[in-house]
């Protein structure tokens, strides 16, 4: 309806979140006007916990719908129905580039490929795809898949989908010549990475760009491909991961792997090959140490190497305890984040709130929505965020709606997003950050985004009038850029150096005190502002 009077026709970025009573249906062109593309400028679509939806889109959408949409994520959303992208809709989607499923309850498909001709090219640019958490997964998609589909898929993370017994044919295999990392795990169900689905004879399955692959905690898991005789080439391999897979036969030389520093199971990717020399000079150092022991002494050392092995057995499970806890609560965190949002912003009203204010009959107070500046005052007061927020930026941080965080699958870290309303300073609607982690207290990289200033509103940099010679002729005002302190700046990460002596030993020490600060003021966000918020916005938490 909205999309039809026009009000929606220029619309770039677009988040649904909550429960919406009456929104079974999110795009529905049935009853609209003919041949009007739908959202064809829409870039970003997020779904979040919007419980009442049963589908995306009902009817056939006309050709231009959706045409520029690169970002399409749907969590929480656990009333979808069957097939999240059914084929009428999957036509449409010829430009997006990232997809992100996460905790649906009744899906049993991603993708449907019902009706389609094999000739048809589908999801050209698709890049990323991340299904978390999806308990009723058959299989990634339904129907026979056309010969051209994820031929440019990069990045693939699959975890928690019980019911998943395998992820690609052999036919779609094929087409992964792009894929570069590949991770499945927590999948009970899954027997096998590749189902022939038909006996595959002397057959090569080649994937020249898969450089990492990660199988974690899969117990029916048998082997990489379900034929016996099908070969595996891996030839750009670099690291191999395999935890808690009892039953998995295939042997990391079966991956026929040209590399010669492969890897395997070492979650220290990032580093390792900078680090060889060193834990090679460390293995020397500690046979050297035993072989100097006598045999009674060195006897009792390996008696207590195996009760330390023991503990980190017992370590390893806790650690993996804890993360099914993590998650299990962070579900059920999600409904009161929810809550929290409405009535910070106004969209629905508190209990017992409209009384009083008919008992006090303060006209002024029942003109006010909500509770403005709730997270400009929350992240003032605290002490390490408060040095980062100058007088402009708390006239933009106004406009700051949300905070919401997403733990990262397989790297320890998290992604942080802030959602503004329409404001004078920017075009975005969110701006992310992001912290992959090597442990707990040491990320090894953090990515942000660009920020669309609108002319003259930045608040990272100011400009500055230069004096003119003596004599010069022009009337035209120098001006020089300069970059200014800004609570903004966070969103463009200082970068260290990969190479230690390309850059003076002083400032590489002072940008690896910058990446720190800058990483202590995301966690403060994380882990201290947004599951306590309204103890920040009142000062209790001080």
């Amino acid at each position: 309806m909205e999309h039809d009077k026009g009000r929606l026709c220029g619309l770039k970025y677009l988040a649904v979140i909550g429960p919406h009573e009456y929104l079974e249906v999110l795009m529905e062109t049935i009853t609209r006007r003919p041949n009007v593309p739908v959202f064809k400028n829409l870039e970003e679509l997020h779904l979040l916990g919007v419980n009442c939806l049963k589908e995306l889109c009902v009817g056939e959408l006309p050709h231009g719908s959706l045409f520029n949409l690169k970002s399409l994520k749907v969590e929480y959303c656990h009333d979808l129905m069957n097939t999240l992208l059914q084929s009428n809709l999957l036509q449409r989607l010829q430009n997006l580039e990232k997809l992100h499923c996460e905790d649906m309850n009744v899906m049993e498909y991603v993708f449907g490929f019902e009706g389609l001709e094999p000739e048809h090219i589908i999801l050209p640019k698709l890049r990323e795809m991340i299904l978390w958490d999806l308990e009723k997964l058959i299989s990634i998609w339904n129907g026979p898949a056309p010969n051209a589909v994820f031929h440019n898929l990069k990045s693939l993370a699959v975890s928690g989908c019980k019911k998943l017994k395998s992820l690609f044919t052999y036919e779609v295999a094929k087409c992964l010549l792009q894929l570069e990392d590949l991770s499945v795990t927590q999948c009970p169900s899954l027997d096998m990475v590749i189902d022939p689905s038909k006996e595959v004879v002397n057959k090569k399955i080649i994937f020249p760009e898969l450089k990492n692959l990660a199988l974690s905690y899969l117990p029916q898991l048998t082997r990489f491909c379900g034929s016996g005789t099908a070969t595996i080439e891996c030839p750009s391999l670099e690291h191999l991961h395999l935890q808690d897979c009892p039953h998995f036969t295939t042997s990391t030389s079966d991956f026929h792997c040209s590399k010669a520093q492969f890897q395997v199971n070492d979650l220290r990717h990032m580093r390792m090959s900078k680090d060889m020399d060193s834990i090679n000079l460390a293995g020397q150092h500690t046979k050297y140490i035993l072989e100097s022991l006598p045999q009674n002494v060195r006897k009792r050392v390996e008696v207590i190497r195996e009760i330390e092995n023991q503990h980190h057995e017992l370590e390893a499970e806790l650690l993996k305890e804890r993360a099914i806890l993590e998650a299990k609560y962070h579900k059920l965190y999600q409904p009161l984040y929810s809550k929290r949002y409405l009535i910070v912003n106004g969209v629905v009203e508190a209990e017992g709130v409209a009384t009083e204010a008919a008992a006090n009959q303060d006209v002024k107070t029942a003109k006010v929505r909500g509770v403005p500046d709730f997270w400009l005052n929350a992240l003032k007061n605290n002490e390490v965020l408060a040095k980062e927020i100058t007088k402009c930026d708390e006239e933009a941080l106004k406009y700051l709606r949300d905070i919401k965080w997403f733990k990262i699958h397989d790297s320890k870290g998290f992604k942080l997003e802030f959602y503004f309303d329409t404001n004078p300073f920017f075009k975005n609607s969110v701006l992310t950050k992001t912290y992959h982690m090597i442990d707990e207290d040491e990320p090894y990289s953090a990515a942000g985004m660009e920020i669309e200033w609108y002319p003259a509103k930045c608040l990272t940099q100011k400009i500055l009038k230069k004096k003119r010679k003596k004599g010069s002729k022009s009337f035209k005002p120098l001006t020089r850029t300069e970059n200014c302190k800004s609570f903004f700046n966070f969103f463009s990460p200082p970068q260290v150096s990969k190479d230690d002596e390309a850059i003076d030993k002083s400032a590489a020490e002072e940008l690896k005190i910058q990446k720190k600060h800058n990483y202590d003021v995301g966690s403060t966000i994380c882990y201290k502002i947004f599951p306590h918020a309204v103890s920040w916005f009142t000062g209790e938490a001080f």
